[in-house]
């Protein structure tokens, strides 16, 4: 099969390449510029003045940036270069890490994907970007979201001494010592899918069809609500809730893209430029706010540990401690927790807990569903660890248990290596003093920089069979079975890297683990159809074809890049495995 970044597009970098090549654009806008400035001469009104005054200046912008400007010497897109705007559209049309896959294809290892932002895609630019180390800072981009919360969250902190204060707190939420307070709440919402979401399905014949993106996106919400703030959404059995998880993808991306046009945000004028976009984002901000709340007022009712147990504890213990905090100069730098962090933190929780791990449940059981070989091999090794005919059925597959299934959990990195629910790129700012990249590119100070994690997880030079769907790869030596080189897992960063990886990583594979192994020992899966209702765009109406740009990779699970991922499907048809015990 072709790699998708080679197929031609009107729009790909290969074919606009012939005709834009950086300083014949500079020296066209200078020319520009003459026929201009004349008619800015000739212009009576003031108004006018002003218009033309404003076209020179954007030209002369342009000229600026694809000559004099320190970022001039790396290749990528014209279009790209000149403004940010098509990295902004990039962002609302959901094919964002596409664009950069085909783009790292065209141009190379380093990409200039807006004027001020790098692109890299090596294994040292992981590292130099974002490792402990790395001298770098979160991009204000995240003021995307900041700015419309009126505070950040641990995943959005651009000061680094006050991430690492909101890190230490929730690690110590999710620390391997208290995932067992976790278990109920992963059980009891499983046992609601398989016990009354799919209680009608029988050995006899194939289930209604069931949308496995929507079905397991209400499960995760479910499971969010009950570890984070101790709340029964029932989001699986009941309508009331089920905004939540329609909502989470429309409100990331609104933040994503307008945080590419921070400018907006700090002048209000996002309220009257992308007001649907907007609606989306106060809407999500009100849900984060009024959880947060419910969450505070019930704290005397709730027995027991939750996620957002050790940000109201930490809260409380600072409220003590206010008094004396006044009564003397402190020796460093404090931070402080307020409802507004609160509500930040509520918000980002939500996403970081359901919509990435529904991602990734869903996309595992679409390429097992693809790749027959594979799903066998899942089966042999859950029929073995947890035989049919064993007392107490499903309910003998828990978090504790389900660690037994190498091949199963080697099946989830690999869906998450050819899909990773953030695919795209997480802008780091080159702090003062620059960084160097494999001894070879020097970045000033201000700079943009990343990795996208789409491209480099499919990178040849890092991966056997960068394309196919392969699980040994993740095995010892021993159990491998395919691979023709070894491959590079330190390029690996589904859930970050440094010291900004996701501190809710173990109870995510947790949930993962114990949900897939349920669902693959006990039914028999039929597909219908890969996707749901086709692509639908979030701004605007649009379908998309199934053979659109850099979407032609057979057996591919599809995604939107809306920073998050928004995907919809497979549509399958299920049926109980014969003896099967699932009460």
């Amino acid at each position: 099969m072709k790699d998708p970044a080679q197929q031609p597009s009107p729009h790909s970098p290969n074919m606009a390449a012939r005709f834009t090549h950086h300083p014949i654009l500079a020296t066209l806008c200078l020319v520009s510029c003459v026929p201009v400035f004349w008619f800015f001469l000739q212009t009576q009104t003031n108004f006018a003045k002003l218009a033309i005054l404003g076209i020179e200046l954007w030209l002369l912008t342009i000229v600026y940036r694809v000559t004099l400007h320190p970022l001039a010497k790396y290749p990528g897109p014209w279009y790209a270069v000149c403004a940010e705007f098509y990295n902004l559209f990039s962002c609302l049309c959901g094919e964002r890490h596409l664009h950069f896959k085909i783009w790292h294809d065209t141009y190379g290892p380093v990409v200039r994907y807006a004027p001020n932002r790098l692109s890299f895609c090596t294994a040292e630019a992981v590292q130099a970007i974002y490792g402990v180390r790395a001298n770098t800072q979160k991009s204000q981009v995240y003021n995307g979201f900041n700015i419309p919360f009126e505070a950040s969250a641990t995943l959005t902190c651009i000061d680094r001494g006050e991430h690492a204060f909101k890190r230490r707190i929730l690690k110590q939420a999710l620390e391997p010592s208290r995932l067992g307070d976790f278990e109920n709440s992963i059980l009891e919402n499983t046992r609601v899918l398989t016990g009354t979401v799919l209680g009608g399905v029988k050995e006899e014949n194939w289930s209604h069809v069931v949308d496995l993106s929507e079905t397991i996106q209400y499960l995760f919400t479910d499971m969010m609500g009950e570890t984070i703030f101790s709340k029964k959404l029932e989001v699986q059995t009941s309508k009331t809730n089920r905004f939540i998880p329609e909502l989470l993808p429309t409100a990331t991306a609104g933040i994503h893209a307008a945080g590419h046009v921070v400018l907006t945000l700090k002048l209000q004028l996002h309220r009257f430029l992308f007001p649907g976009m907007m609606r989306g984002v106060f809407r999500f901000i009100d849900l984060s706010r009024q959880q947060c709340i419910d969450r505070i007022r019930d704290s005397a009712t709730i027995p027991h540990h939750d996620v957002f147990s050790s940000l109201i504890d930490e809260k409380a213990r600072q409220e003590r401690q206010e008094t004396e905090l006044k009564s003397h100069k402190p020796s460093k730098k404090q931070y402080s927790l307020t409802l507004k962090d609160l509500t930040a933190e509520a918000g980002i929780l939500m996403v970081a807990g359901a919509d990435t791990s529904a991602t990734c449940t869903v996309s595992t059981l679409f390429y097992l569903l693809h790749y027959p070989d594979m799903l066998a091999k899942v089966r042999t090794e859950l029929d073995s660890v947890f035989p049919p005919d064993a007392p107490g059925g499903i309910e003998n597959i828990t978090p504790s248990t389900v660690a037994k299934c190498k091949y199963l959990y080697a099946c989830i990195d690999e869906a998450m290596r050819l899909s990773p629910p953030v695919s795209g790129l997480l802008p780091r700012e080159v702090l003062p003093g620059g960084i160097t990249i494999a001894d070879r590119w020097v970045i000033p100070a201000g700079v943009d920089v990343g990795v996208p994690a789409y491209a480099i997880h499919r990178d040849e030079r890092y991966w056997s069979a960068p394309h196919t769907f392969m699980p040994e790869r993740w095995l010892d030596s021993s159990d491998k079975t395919q691979n023709e080189k070894p491959d590079s897992k330190d390029v690996f960063m589904p859930f970050g890297v440094g010291r900004t990886i996701c501190v809710g990583k173990a109870i995510a594979y947790q949930e993962m683990g114990v949900v897939l192994a349920r669902m693959l020992w006990a039914y028999d899966f039929q597909v219908v159809s890969k996707e749901a209702r086709g692509w639908r765009k979030l701004y605007w109406d649009y379908v998309s074809e199934r053979q659109e740009w850099g979407r032609t990779q057979e057996n591919e699970f599809q995604m939107l890049d809306v920073f998050t991922s928004y995907h919809e499907g497979p549509l399958v048809q299920l049926r109980k495995r014969s003896g099967r015990d699932l009460q």
